[in-house]
């Protein structure tokens, strides 16, 4: 059996993260569980606790002083500072470093110029350390910032939650926007564990713009490992960047944080859960950002909503890896202008290498009421990598126009090994790339899967799984699984599997599409792929079982395909058991004066018209072609349509030509023969052994088949997308044989039984472990032979009469399930030679 069959055995698992039905409370955190810290700095240690008082150094646990700020500003670089259980209020103004954007005195709970450590969650008597148990709660009330980290300093925030911080007019940011609720950072190192940072505000008014409503830091190296932000906004009634946190410069690091019902801004936002923008590096690893909001009213102006979850712009590298990102949206607001929303779940834009790998994009929204681009993730960036992530269940948009429903992409550097599921583009208005949609982009999208997503559920719809509206030189989109998939479940729907639109030159290479509709109730063209005004290359495709529509009592044409203006080259493509009610079941081509050629096609098996391929206009050219198992006819054209055919099979068809066009044919296959598909039943459309297609077309040019084996195999070309291979090997003979101590070597012959050249591996395997083969790897062209040798090593100690059994086996590199084999069997001999004993006798 060769190595060609194409079986569709694609069988996909979503692993999807387990979320529990209700969020736990903030005092009993799943997340922020007892940690066994580091131990303490070499300074001293002081205690803060409620009871306190606030004199002397607080470095006596049984007599603590009773402010962190205090104790803060008692403390030496190197110090830790362990606060009690309670909650700490109270505000203090201080003047704002030299260099600060903006106001000349800040407010907050506690100012930190030094490197330090607080740390939260002890028992009063400073015995037990439990968060959990023994929540330290600084509040600011809303009356200025709750933590100032400022200068070259490296302090450590441990074990805190902190609440009620309110920037607004205490400036900071960039542009002296009001900045950091919660936490502002300012040029400083600083690492915060294991603490809560929720309700706090960097912003309340709507002439300003609030920048990270839990945690802002400007030029500084922030690592947060193990916390929650929750329910922080960046501006409560203007432009917000950053509900969660805010990262503008530097460097920033977050791991196994969760981020969860943020706000960005009620007008304009980037970022309502996390923002970053303009570092050097940002990693973002096993994060859990959910339910986040970027946008929520809209507003004056041109109210627009970017990244839901999180926004990445102009960051030299970053990389997102192992996150969840869920349940996020970048524009809820009910605003009939502005430019609505992208990137329910992730947008990034700009950066020099952004990878985005591994995570878990599922159920974003891009915009609630207005446009929306990308519900699971918006790219803008041509740095950006986009591997083995699962982006599944977004939505673009809820109530208008939809594009992405998972995807959006203007400019991305490559996608590869994604999951692409369930995703809609709009649900009440039109939609556009229900999986994916690209525009004006260079992107390399190769070895993707796209499957069940949907362009339109309540409107017309365009492109199910994939939209592609323009490209850029060096765009690709080969080797992807493009799997039920839906352009319109009401409406009007084109491409069901993907649409390409004004696209010239543009090759698509070695994709299965399978099992999408254009429309389920409605008129539907296209059912598989819908070409208009495109120029490509469809090669090396499997155009399987995909339907223009599903309602009889509608227009549906090009259950494979739909070309309309096209001049267009199809080469070793198998379109096969497609459906469409009006016209063209396999094929649909429009457009006076257009010119399509297909070279090595395979057209088998399409249904409900009973047509394989409909003609309207154009000039098709078909040279090595089989045209079967059509119940209606093989090609039908209309008058004004051109139809060349060289070198076809015809069979099982009703009639093999129909229409007023003209038709020209020459070389057919004589006699209606069986082209001997293998199995047809399995979509297998592979030449079976003595099929009348082999070694029966003519030299088109075309160099490979569908599988990349080479053309021709043996004296002639065969017809339709496979060149008929035998992959075959013979390894002889078996041995059985008497060895002695030390080296035997064993001869063997491996022959290339198939019909063309081939790799083939060889390996051993010895009862004892005596054996050796080689070489290791043979290439042989057909019918060609080679010496095989088995070394066989008896150690000096064997035991006479031993048995070593040892197999051999070749496999082949084409078709791993074919190996030949050879056994060798040695019975160890040992030869003794004794020496007589000689007696010498002497007489008297």
């Amino acid at each position: 059996m060769h190595d060609k069959r194409l079986r569709l055995t694609l069988a996909l698992i979503f692993g999807l993260l387990a979320l529990g039905g209700a969020w736990l409370a903030l005092g009993s955190r799943g997340d922020i569980s007892p940690v066994a810290y580091a131990q303490a700095p070499s300074g001293a240690v002081r205690y803060v606790a409620l009871g306190g008082n606030d004199s002397g150094d607080c470095t006596n646990s049984a007599a603590p002083c009773r402010t962190v700020q205090y104790a803060v500003d008692q403390a030496q670089a190197g110090d830790e500072i362990r606060i009690a259980t309670g909650a700490y209020t109270g505000v203090q103004s201080r003047p704002a470093p030299t260099d600060y954007p903006g106001a000349t005195v800040v407010t907050q709970v506690v100012y930190i110029s030094e490197t330090v450590t607080l740390r939260g969650g002890y028992d009063t008597s400073f015995a037990t350390n439990d968060p959990i148990l023994y929540p330290t709660t600084l509040d600011a009330q809303g009356q200025g910032r709750v933590l100032f980290i400022s200068g070259d300093i490296s302090p450590t925030i441990e074990g805190l939650l902190i609440k009620s911080g309110d920037a607004t007019d205490l400036s900071g940011g960039n542009f002296n926007n009001d900045a950091g609720g919660g936490v502002y950072i300012y040029g400083s190192t600083a690492t915060i564990s294991n603490t809560t940072l929720y309700d706090n505000v960097a912003s309340r008014t709507d002439d300003d713009t609030g920048c990270g409503g839990g945690l802002y830091a400007y030029n500084s190296d922030v690592t947060l490992r193990h916390n929650l932000l929750l329910s922080n906004t960046a501006d409560l009634a203007g432009q917000g960047y950053g509900g969660g946190a805010a990262f503008y410069h530097g460097n920033a690091t977050l791991i196994s944080n969760t981020v969860r019902g943020n706000i960005g801004g009620t007008q304009s936002s980037q970022g309502g859960g996390l923002h970053l923008s303009l570092l050097d590096t940002a990693l973002l690893s096993d994060n859990l950002v959910i339910g986040n909001t970027a946008v929520t009213n809209g507003g004056w102006g041109y109210p627009n909503g970017y990244g839901g979850g999180i926004y990445v712009a102009g960051t030299t590298t970053a990389t997102l890896v192992s996150n969840t990102v869920q349940e996020n949206i970048a524009f809820a607001t009910a605003s009939t202008s502005g430019s609505g929303g992208g990137g329910g779940g992730i947008y990034v834009s700009g950066g020099v290498a952004v990878s985005v790998a591994g995570n878990t994009i599922i159920s974003n929204t891009g915009s609630t009421h207005f446009e929306g681009k990308g519900g699971g993730i918006y790219v803008a960036s041509n740095a950006t990598t986009l591997s083995d992530n699962i982006i599944r269940g977004n939505r673009a948009s809820l109530f208008h126009r939809g594009r992405g429903g998972g995807l959006y992409a203007s400019g991305m550097d490559t996608a590869r090994g994604n999951i692409i599921a369930d995703n809609i583009a709009s649900i009440n208005d039109l939609g556009y790339g229900g999986g994916v949609y690209f525009l004006m982009t260079a992107t390399q999208f190769n070895g993707n899967t796209i499957v069940g997503n949907m362009a339109s559920q309540n409107n017309n719809g365009d492109g199910g799984g994939i939209f592609v509206n323009q490209y850029l030189a060096g765009f690709s989109l080969n080797d992807n699984r493009v799997l039920s998939n839906t352009a319109s479940l009401h409406g009007y729907g084109r491409g069901g599997g993907m649409i390409l639109g004004d696209t010239d030159n543009l090759p698509l290479d070695g994709n299965i599409v399978q099992g999408n509709v254009a429309s389920v109730s409605n008129d539907g063209d296209g059912g598989g792929i819908y070409l208009g005004g495109s120029d490509v290359t469809l090669e090396n495709i499997l155009i399987i079982s995909n339907t223009a529509t599903m309602n009889d009592s509608y227009t549906g044409r090009g259950g494979g395909v739909f070309a309309t203006q096209c001049n267009s080259r199809l080469v070793n493509n198998i379109i096969a058991g497609n459906h469409a009610t009006t016209a063209g079941s396999g094929l649909w081509f429009d457009g006076a004066g257009y010119q399509t050629a297909l070279l090595h096609t395979t057209i088998a098996d399409n249904h409900s018209s009973g047509q394989g391929v409909y003609v309207d206009g154009p000039t098709l050219i078909f040279t090595n072609t089989i045209i079967a198992g059509h119940a209606s006819v093989g090609i039908t054209a209309t008058a004004s349509s051109v139809v060349t055919t060289t070198y076809t099979l015809w069979h099982g068809n009703g009639a093999h030509t129909g229409g007023e066009g003209t038709f020209s044919t020459s070389h057919d296959i004589a006699g209606d023969p069986d082209p001997l598909f293998v199995d047809p039943a399995a979509w297998d459309y592979h030449l079976g052994a003595g099929s009348p297609a082999i070694d029966t077309g003519v030299d088109a040019g075309v160099r490979e088949d569908i599988d990349g084996d080479p053309r021709p195999l043996s004296s002639g070309h065969d017809l339709g997308a496979d060149e008929y291979s035998v992959v075959a090997a013979r390894l002889v003979p078996d041995s059985n044989v008497v060895v002695f101590l030390g080296v035997t070597t064993y001869t063997h012959v491996l022959t290339n039984a198939g019909n063309y050249t081939d790799t083939f591996s060889l390996t051993c395997n010895s009862t004892h472990g005596w054996a050796q083969v080689t070489p290791y790897t043979i290439t042989l062209g057909q019918g060609m032979t080679q010496t095989v040798q088995l070394i066989i090593t008896v150690p000096t100690d064997t035991i006479s009469g031993t048995i070593d059994t040892t197999v051999i086996t070749a496999t082949s590199a084409r078709d791993s399930s074919v190996c030949a084999t050879v056994t060798d069997t040695a019975t160890v001999h040992v030869l003794r030679i004794y020496v007589p004993l000689m007696l010498n006798e002497q007489g008297p």
